[in-house]
Formats: structure tokens, sequence, C-alpha cells
């Protein structure tokens, strides 16, 4: 059904999410034109590398669901080697793909996202740094685990004030006299 089929029910799509695998080694019996007609109710559950262009179409049309085991995938494919784990998995390390459908995607989902990013690994750029602090996705105290121990940014400067006692309380803000002066004015 699967290399003639233009539409899929509900208990298809269902099952396609949850057999990621079974499409992929089919691929080339199915068609990578027919597979893309497929692909865009999905969100597989967990993808593997067998198909280079069949997850090429997967990332391009976010038709995955987000989760460790497939980011890493995603970042191994994109970066053409397996170095991507779940123990150094970063917003940073998706960002720095470039690759504007997964960081978009990411972003868009950002709650679900965070739960996938590793807090021991401390290797988060500025620009992420900022982008996590100013996230109205993710609480507190997820910020302040995730932020303690990250590298330091110059200032305040686009950070929301609404976030800079977290930023002081994680010490990724550069401990200048101006950084401090500039936080106990707006206390």
């Amino acid at each position: 059904w699967l290399r003639f089929s233009n539409e899929s029910t509900s208990e298809q799509i269902e099952w396609l999410n949850n057999n990621y695998s079974f499409l992929s080694a089919r691929v080339d019996n199915i068609g990578l034109s027919q597979c893309e007609k497929l692909l865009p109710p999905c969100h597989f559950v967990l993808l593997d590398s067998n198909s280079p262009q069949l997850l090429d179409l997967v990332i391009k049309l976010s038709c995955y669901e987000i989760n460790a085991a497939n980011l890493c995938i995603i970042l191994n494919h994109i970066n053409k080697n397996s170095n991507a784990s779940e123990d150094i998995l970063t917003l940073t390390r998706i960002t720095d793909t470039n690759i504007t459908e997964v960081i978009k995607y990411i972003k868009n989902n950002f709650a679900k996202s965070f739960d996938c990013l590793s807090a021991q690994c401390k290797e988060e750029s500025k620009e992420n740094i900022i982008y996590i602090l100013n996230s109205d996705a993710i609480s507190e105290e997820q910020k302040i685990e995730y932020l303690t121990g990250q590298q330091c940014v110059d200032g305040f400067k686009d950070i929301s004030e609404d976030y800079w006692t977290i930023a002081i309380q994680t010490k990724v803000i550069s401990p200048t006299w101006q950084n401090v002066s500039k936080y106990y004015m707006k206390v």
C-alpha cells in the first residue's frame, strides 16, 4: 500500500511513526518521490541512518519526534560523523548545523527540545545561553540547573530584565563592576 497510496489513514500514519526502519529499508522499492508524499503527516519516533536520502527529506519536512535519540541521528547525519551522543547534546550543537529547518523546528518546540539537552555538557555558545535565559518555554528551575557552570556572557545586553536574576544566580554574567552595578540599579 505504501507504494501506491496518496493518502494515509490515521492508523497507517501511527504505524509509520513507529516503524521508520521499515520505510528506510524499503525506500528503493517504494520510491523516494512516493515516500515524500507519505511523510508530511508523520512524526517518526525513532529514526535511523539507513537511507540518507529519506533522512534528508525527514529533516527538511520536520517529520520526526523530538527526542535525544533522533536529534543525535540527525546531527550525526548532517555532520557526517558519529560524534553526537545524548551526553553531549546541546543547543549549540544543533544550531551549529546551520540547517534552518532543524533550528526552527527545535526552537519552535523548545520546551520539548530542552528536555533532550545534556545538563552535564557545559559547551553552550554565548548566543544560546542568552536564548535559553530569554526563553519562556522552560521554567526558572530548568534554566538554573542547565545554565549553572556554562561560560560567561559579557553583560546583560540582549537578556530580558525578567531573567537577570537567573543570569546572576547561574554565574553566566561576567563578574565586572559594570554588570554588578547595572544589576543592582535594576533591583
